[in-house]
């Protein structure tokens, strides 16, 4: 079954912006728009055939993001989560609790913020992944409740060298023995594989992106390109070009950095390679 996508637009706050690669979207997809009489709606032209609706936050005491989060609610209570996406548009991190709200609520819900449409298109993080995982695995020895306070302090120490000592810890002085101690070697085996393939991936990435740099060098130094555009350009390859449609990306940084015509020119050269 392929799910539905439900983009809620924070149109206040990220503008046309936020409706880039909306053309990418499906008639799986529905953008519900929330706008402001400050900040009324006028770029039809992203919408095209798609499904949408706007929604215009009336003058007063209600503000945009609060309406958002109303319809969200309304959205999730009408849609089973195993056949739905919600994504938030919007560059205001206040709605991260939000998300996480929700993703405590219910533990297979798929919710997240990006800044704009085409953001939403990338990879998900190896940290969102992890928690996916954590959350599948404790599904069979323990209830949603409990995985859901597993992930969150798993969250918590996130990124932190002491990682596993410090979930031990936690864990330890929550839950009596031995529940603990199978929690912990379930999510320490999910937490050392996560790494491991983190390792690699950023090994192999790392080959990937000097092989790119001296191909994009090579090709526009032989095109009589003095350095700044060649170690720009190539510098904003390597950061793009493994993204779901990174020549799209590529182009449209081009064109901001070097304006249309030398964008253009640049990109023209080196699309067969990218």
């Amino acid at each position: 079954m392929v799910k539905s996508n439900f983009y809620l637009i924070d149109y206040e706050n990220v503008n046309k912006g936020g409706l880039y690669g909306s053309e990418e979207l499906s008639s799986n997809d529905s953008i519900i728009i929330f706008t402001s009489q400050q900040h009324q709606f006028n770029n039809y032209e992203y919408l095209n055939t798609l499904n949408y609706k706007i929604i215009e936050v009336p003058p007063g005491n209600q503000s945009v993001d609060k309406n958002l989060i109303f319809y969200l609610g309304y959205l999730i209570g009408q849609f089973k989560c195993n056949t739905s996406n919600y994504i938030i548009i919007s560059k205001d991190k206040g709605y991260d609790k939000i998300v996480n709200f929700w993703k405590k609520e219910i533990y297979n819900i798929t919710i997240q913020r990006f800044p704009s449409i085409s953001s939403s298109f990338f990879n998900q993080s190896d940290e969102e992944e992890l928690f996916i995982d954590i959350r599948r695995v404790l599904i069979n020895i323990c209830d949603i409740s409990t995985s859901n306070d597993v992930v969150s302090i798993v969250s918590k120490y996130y990124g932190s060298k002491h990682i596993l000592s410090l979930i031990h810890n936690n864990l330890q002085k929550i839950y009596s023995y031995p529940t603990h101690r199978d929690i912990y070697m379930i999510i320490k085996s999910v937490i050392k594989r996560h790494q491991s393939n983190s390792s690699n991936n950023n090994s192999q990435n790392n080959n990937n992106n000097k092989n790119i740099n001296n191909i994009i060098q090579r090709i526009l130094s032989n095109k009589g390109f003095i350095a700044p555009y060649v170690n720009g350009t190539a510098s904003i390859v390597s950061k793009n070009y493994l993204k779901k449609n990174g020549k799209e990306i590529i182009y449209q940084r081009l064109v901001s950095e070097y304006g249309f015509e030398n964008g253009l020119n640049i990109y023209n050269y080196i699309k067969g390679n990218i």
